[in-house]
């Protein structure tokens, strides 16, 4: 629009000596004034029309620059709305009833690592949980994942596992094998312990005294024996479902 202006202001201006000498000099002798008077008079409009462009032309300027301040303002309560709602759209919470506060996906989230880091998850979980927890953490991973994409938030470092199958046969069959041999010496011990039993019971001559003493030492020993065998088969065990656990076995 200031350049349409200009562009006439200068026609006029161009124009201007031709009809000076003409017509301005006829408009100022029946206005009453010189032709200096005259030029004064059209360069002073000249120079208002120019600061009235001017002025709607910063206008403009103002109404476009609160129109862009609406419209980022808009976008950031549209934004923060939608990060609401990612923010509480959690993983189902059955099986993670002693996890501590997870009502949000980024606590959820921070709970998880934590957990993770210090060990609880690993030592509560259980053969026949690990499923659940594996489901925890593929829709914790796709949760998280959207909202951080969207309203930021650090990358999603939890590896969700995926159980070895030949490294999970060969520890179910280790396991199975441990389980069977607890079973027999747990067996074994109770038939010293009723032996010893039985033994102490007895109503012995004098006589057989010391044979019966020898007889309790060597029932006694046996089963100081077995029991550290037991004790040792018990320590094997829960190392393999500690492994099992690891791997996460239960998973198909």
């Amino acid at each position: 629009m200031r350049k349409h202006i200009i562009f006439i202001v200068l026609g006029v201006i161009i124009a201007f000596p031709v009809i000076t000498f003409a017509g301005t000099f006829a408009i100022s002798v029946l206005g009453g004034k010189t032709p200096t008077e005259a030029m004064s008079s059209i360069v002073s409009q000249i120079n208002t029309i120019f600061g009235k462009v001017s002025s709607i032309e910063t206008e403009q300027v103002t109404l476009s620059n609160r129109i862009n301040e609406v419209e980022i303002n808009n976008n950031s309560l549209k934004l923060q709305v939608m990060c609401s709602e990612l923010e509480k759209d959690v993983p189902l919470t059955s099986g993670t009833e002693n996890w501590g506060d997870v009502s949000t996906v980024n606590k959820f989230y921070a709970r998880t690592l934590y957990l993770l880091k210090t060990g609880y998850i690993p030592k509560q979980l259980s053969y026949e949980a690990q499923p659940l927890y594996k489901a925890i953490l593929l829709s914790l991973k796709e949760k998280y994942g959207n909202y951080a994409s969207k309203c930021g938030g650090e990358p999603f470092a939890i590896v969700v596992p995926v159980a070895d199958t030949n490294l999970c046969l060969t520890y179910a069959s280790q396991f199975d094998d441990i389980k069977s041999i607890l079973t027999v010496k747990q067996q074994g011990l109770q038939s010293l312990q009723k032996e010893i039993y039985v033994l102490i019971q007895q109503d012995s001559p004098q006589s057989t005294t010391t044979n019966k003493q020898e007889e309790f030492k060597s029932l006694q020993a046996q089963k100081a024996l077995l029991q550290k065998t037991i004790d040792s088969v018990q320590l094997n065990k829960e190392e393999l479902e500690t492994k099992l656990r690891s791997h996460l076995c239960g998973f198909k």
